[in-house]
């Protein structure tokens, strides 16, 4: 919370080159303000100093043009989690993001890349990404079959999962995240999320349970 308060104050884009996050491991991570996410987002806050209208829009391209540069100065050999904050709320912000995030890949030489999360796959094409591994974030099963039909795999927020193998809830079919139950996999070592392609084949959505400020994320899904 420290540093996104930090990110919103600032109005500004922070690239770190290998995080070491508890959960994410050794990886290069990029955080932007929250102003950057849509504002449809359950877990969006209420920002004191919040941008609107064309000015909002206008500074996402601006943010999503410096985060792009940033990551294209990178040397791409550690995989790369986009948004630990932020997000990409129009096509154009997404677009640039994404196409960086594909160059990422394509410029590695040991099989690095570069992925995130969105909750703003309802108003932002699939096609925006340019090809970037994206995931839909949702709250719901219905939010997923709807994502789903957008185009994009997804990752549904739980409360607290059903088992530690596959399940369904409904017509979704859960993969839990390995950390939830393991706190020594990392990100870094099962990169699941990052493989659209398998999640496709497969038919999986990937389950996260939730963590941190588990009262506050409890009380959004469930409204």
């Amino acid at each position: 919370m420290h540093v996104t308060n930090r990110l919103n104050s600032t109005n500004a884009v922070t690239v770190v080159k290998r995080t070491g996050d508890n959960k994410l491991g050794d990886m290069t991570a990029t955080h932007s303000p929250q102003s950057t996410c849509p504002i449809s987002c359950k877990f969006y806050p209420k920002l004191s100093q919040d941008i609107k209208g064309k000015k909002r829009k206008d500074n996402a391209v601006r943010l999503a043009t410096i985060e792009a540069d940033k990551l294209d100065e990178l040397k791409p050999d550690i995989n790369a989690r986009i948004h630990v904050v932020g997000d990409c709320q129009t096509s154009e912000s997404a677009s640039i993001v994404g196409s960086a995030m594909v160059r990422y890949g394509n410029r590695s030489r040991n099989g690095s890349i570069a992925y995130t999360y969105t909750h703003a796959w309802q108003t932002v094409p699939i096609e925006s990404w340019q090809g970037a591994n994206v995931l839909a974030s949702c709250e719901t099963t219905a939010e997923v079959e709807h994502a789903n039909k957008l185009g994009y795999q997804a990752e549904l927020t739980l409360v607290k999962h059903q088992s530690r193998k596959i399940y369904k809830i409904g017509n979704v079919r859960i993969l839990p995240c390995p950390n939830n139950w393991n706190k020594q996999v990392k990100c870094s070592d099962c990169m699941l999320c990052a493989n659209t392609k398998l999640l496709k084949s497969k038919k999986w959505t990937i389950g996260l349970a939730i963590i941190g400020a588990t009262k506050i994320a409890r009380s959004r899904i469930e409204e």
